[in-house]
């Protein structure tokens, strides 16, 4: 079925192609729609000739729509994903599929680039995109050109750079509803004498959450954050110029935005039952009586009912240091890029949910990494050749420890009684150092055929290690004097809190030393000036790693690299005389041992699993300027079916009648109790159709003014947000209406710019991460709600 859906799709891609050929020339509008230029390849290229699925949003577009982050960008993006999720890691999701699980053990799948910068770790996502030119989404294995951690895609992003004549900015904005604040920005940018140029922003924002704390009248996902870059452009010679940045970011975030997505009530296979009445002796606001036990609709729980403590404070200080050189002589360019970047996270919140906050958790992470690549690009035999090669160093260096603090004995079936006034501190460390070669050569038959070869030798070595100490509550001094856990008589050794396995004190090390070939074959055939076809294939992988928020099980601290497979057929189309450009793909995505994880519910514990998955689907990327002076219609959408091919996973926390079934599987299969076959079931995060559907219209007003009326349609269908496939974590569909109308006056010596823009008009209830646990006594699902309504106006000035 699978074999023919995609011949279908095939047939009904390329006759859509065929049909805007064949369009009568009325259609065609008197603007050219103006040529993108990517750098997904590590040169610049035009979009229409690179033999990738990618979407690139211009640094204009996110101005305009007011996005901060790439959490606000995926909705824009069919086919991708980004959650900032409470823990220590956030998901990023490609075509469906991901690393699933928040700790620090995990890198993502989809590796981001900042100026040419890799960068593997998921915190730094939460970067501002500020003053930037571009960013690319590219989807599938990037493995051969970018490297590791790339098995599902890049995000790749692109600032402005300095400039040669003297341009200012200021900017600001003020968000009616939802993010509450205000955010002001302020640029310069211009030459600092014969051969050097110079770029500074600095951004501030200040904005409250929009979720409300109903004890406290806080709002939650506060937020006060600092961005700043300095850049400067240095002619050395001739042929030589260096590139220098330094970026600061510094995030003050309050509150996890979290809300109750259920109060369950079921009985356990062992112990007594848990009920609602019990969660809501405790506080939970479990919701009216036909909300009960609801196995479906998460939406009936707005931001306005029952939430948790607002004291669960993340902070984030990063610092990025840069350094481009770059010799350009007739037929080859030489590249060197050298980068430094450390953060500094701190990340608390609620084990246990409840609303008097019995158990909490902290994070903490000190990450620094450098990176250097040395790279030839150019072409030969009069330009039948075009080739790339490098040469790439990469050392990361992570400590990070996690605090479970017991503040009050808390005990409720089935959690195993936890200790007053104890606290469970963990030190985690890992350390990587990872070499890599690369090429690619695209070798031009004739004018119309090219063929590109490209593969990556990556050698990878990583040492990881756990300890694990119990002290007095909010300590984490491993000189701290011991405390019993029940009684006096009760040794340190014995102490296991919650018995998670590990003997306090004692270390669990590991090494990985690992060797791996990337590459990419791609056909490319130019039907005309304005068409071309290309078929590749491609792989990628991310790296293995160690189970750093385990239970502490020498035998499975470490865990083995995913890889993964992927086959496209696309099309690149310019069509209607240079108005319209249709660019479509089929793809086919292979992944052997996803890296998954699972948080325990009783003991707050990631259980690290792998899985088979395969993803399949259709990505269309339409833009047109109509006949209509001034009207714009794009179209940009994915259908994707992701399932897995084999997985042995949890199983949710209220399988009733599944229950027992569920615990027989994991005896059977020799797992641990408690688990499920989820092999043929659709993945987390992976709707299978998803699109924006948008039209902006610009006319004169008057003098040197004009106006842009601006409306998105945005769709996303249903999904699991929970890996467990739990009812009570299932999204349905969502349809969002963004809309902006920006008054403009490009004239004169000051052009300014006044936008109202609006996001989310229908006010839709978006889930994006549905977490269970029962250290609260109970069993309850709380959920992460993304912005809802936002309205805001913004206004810039030029000089």
């Amino acid at each position: 079925m699978r074999t023919i859906s995609m011949s279908l799709s095939v047939v009904f891609m390329t006759a859509i192609a065929v049909s805007f050929a064949l369009l009568p020339s009325q259609f065609a509008s008197a603007e050219v729609l103006e040529e993108i230029i990517v750098t997904a390849r590590k040169q610049e290229e035009s979009l229409q000739d690179v033999p990738i699925s990618i979407q690139a949003v211009s640094g204009a577009q996110i101005a305009e729509q007011g996005i901060v982050d790439l959490q606000q960008l995926a909705p824009y993006t069919p086919n991708f994903s980004y959650i900032q999720a409470a823990g220590a890691s956030d998901l990023y999701f490609m075509r469906g599929l991901g690393t699933f699980g928040s700790g620090i053990h995990f890198e993502p799948s989809v590796g981001q680039v900042f100026n040419g910068f890799f960068s593997t770790r998921s915190r730094l996502g939460r970067s501002a995109l500020v003053d930037v030119a571009q960013v690319e989404v590219l989807k599938g294995p990037q493995g051969p050109i970018i490297g590791k951690n790339t098995s599902l895609g890049a995000i790749n992003i692109t600032s402005n750079k300095p400039t040669a004549e003297f341009e200012a900015l200021i900017s600001s904005q003020y968000n009616f509803e939802a993010s509450e604040g205000f955010e002001i920005e302020g640029m310069v940018s211009g030459p600092l004498g014969d051969s050097i140029r110079g770029r500074a922003v600095v951004n501030y924002r200040d904005t409250d959450g929009w979720v409300k704390n109903s004890v406290t009248g806080d709002d939650l996902q506060q937020s006060e954050d600092l961005t700043a870059r300095f850049m400067l452009d240095i002619d050395l010679n001739e042929t030589v110029t260096a590139e220098l940045m330094y970026q600061r970011t510094d995030f003050d975030r309050r509150g996890k935005g979290r809300v109750i997505a259920g109060c369950l009530e079921f009985q356990p296979p062992a112990g007594p039952p848990h009920s609602i009445a019990r969660a809501e002796s405790i506080g939970f606001d479990c919701g009216g009586p036909s909300d009960r036990n609801s196995t479906a609709d998460l939406r009936r729980l707005t931001p306005g009912g029952a939430v948790f403590n607002s004291r669960e404070p993340f902070t984030i200080e990063s610092d990025m240091f840069g350094l481009t050189l770059t010799a350009e002589f007739e037929n080859v360019t030489f590249t060197s890029l050298s980068g430094y970047t450390s953060y500094e996270v701190d990340d608390t919140f609620s084990g246990d949910q409840r609303p008097d906050e019995r158990v909490s958790i902290e994070n903490t992470e000190d990450y620094e990494q450098f990176y250097q690549e040395i790279r030839m690009n150019g072409s030969m035999r009069s330009g039948s050749i075009d080739y790339i090669a490098g040469l790439m160093y990469f050392t990361g260096d992570l400590d990070a420890t996690q605090s479970f603090h017991a503040i009050a004995a808390v005990i409720g079936p089935p959690v195993p009684a936890i200790n007053p006034a104890v606290s469970r501190n963990e030190f985690q460390h890992s350390e990587t150092d990872t070499v890599a070669a690369f090429a690619q050569i695209g070798y031009h038959f004739t004018d119309q055929v090219t063929l590109t070869v490209g593969a990556r030798v990556t050698d990878e070595e990583r040492n990881g290690s756990k300890a694990q100490v119990v002290g007095e509550v909010y300590t984490s001094d491993l000189n701290n004097a011991p405390v019993a856990c029940n009684t006096p008589t009760v040794p340190l050794s014995a102490c296991t809190m919650g018995d998670d396995g590990m003997t306090p004190g004692a270390p669990i090390t590991g090494r990985i030393d690992d060797t791996n070939v990337s590459y990419n074959v791609a056909l490319q055939y130019a039907a005309n000036d304005n068409s071309q076809y290309y078929l590749s294939t491609a792989t990628g992988f991310k790296s293995g790693g160690f189970d750093l928020r385990g239970a502490g099980n020498p035998a499975s601290f470490i865990f083995g690299e995913e890889e993964s497979t992927n086959f496209e057929f696309g099309g690149r189309h310019l069509l209607l005389d240079g108005s319209l450009r249709f660019n479509w793909t089929i793809y086919h995505t292979d992944v052997d041992d996803l890296q998954v994880s699972a948080n325990d519910p009783v003991l707050i514990q990631q259980v690290v699993a792998s899985a088979d998955a395969t993803s399949e689907g259709v990505e269309i990327d339409l833009l047109w300027a109509t006949p209509t002076d001034g009207l714009t219609l794009n179209f940009v959408a994915a259908y994707s079916d992701t399932e897995y091919d084999r997985f042995i996973g949890s199983c949710y926390l209220s399988q009733v009648e599944t229950g027992e079934a569920c615990f027989n599987v994991g005896i059977s299969a020799g797992q641990r109790t408690g688990v499920q076959d989820l092999g043929g079931q659709r993945l987390p995060l992976a709707p299978k159709f998803s699109s924006v559907f948008g039209a902006d219209y610009t006319f004169p007003v008057g003098g040197d003014m004009e106006l842009t009326l601006s409306a998105k349609y945005l769709h996303s269908g249903s999904q699991f947000m929970s890996i467990e496939r739990d009812p009570l974590g299932f999204q349905s569909s969502t349809d969002r209406i963004d809309a902006s109308i920006v008054l403009a006056s490009m004239a004169g010596d000051y052009p300014w710019t006044v936008a109202l823009i609006g996001r989310n008009l229908t006010d839709e209830i978006v889930h994006a991460f549905v977490n269970a646990s029962t250290l609260s006594g109970s069993a309850v699902l709380t959920t992460n709600i993304e912005e809802t309504r936002s309205i805001a106006l913004r206004a810039s000035i030029s000089f």
